[in-house]
């Protein structure tokens, strides 16, 4: 039994260890990697990985074996509301740890006189017509 176990932990272990590899392999930056995107998505999956320990660890064991579903269920949904409402926050803390790149996307400006067309452009169309 504890051999299937160790089996079970390694195979998560690299499940996990696969997940948390893919942002630096997907980071398609020329200058080099973004550590900043590959923060922000551990951050991101962090969360995951604790509810993942947590199920694995207590609640299959307290619950789901010895078969009281409901219990199971109801801390389940418990630990997802509880999560879900960290997500929200985590955008925030994101923010917070890995600064914007603001030369990435500079502003864009909204002014009307960006926006009007050019009016030696209009005249061409009128000409041409």
């Amino acid at each position: 039994m504890k051999s299937q176990r160790k089996i079970e932990v390694l195979i998560y272990t690299l499940i996990w260890l696969m997940v948390f590899i893919i942002p630096i392999f997907s980071d398609n930056n020329l200058d080099g990697k973004d550590w900043n995107f590959i923060f922000s998505e551990w951050i991101r999956y962090t969360p995951l990985l604790i509810i993942f320990i947590i199920n694995d660890l207590w609640l299959s064991k307290k619950y789901l074996l010895k078969r009281k579903y409901l219990k199971y269920v109801i801390s389940i949904v418990i630990l997802l509301i509880t999560f879900s409402s960290v997500f929200v926050f985590t955008k925030h803390i994101n923010q917070a740890i890995v600064p914007v790149h603001e030369e990435l996307m500079p502003p864009m400006n909204h002014s009307r006189a960006d926006m009007m067309p050019d009016e030696n452009l209009s005249n061409k169309r009128g000409s041409d017509l």
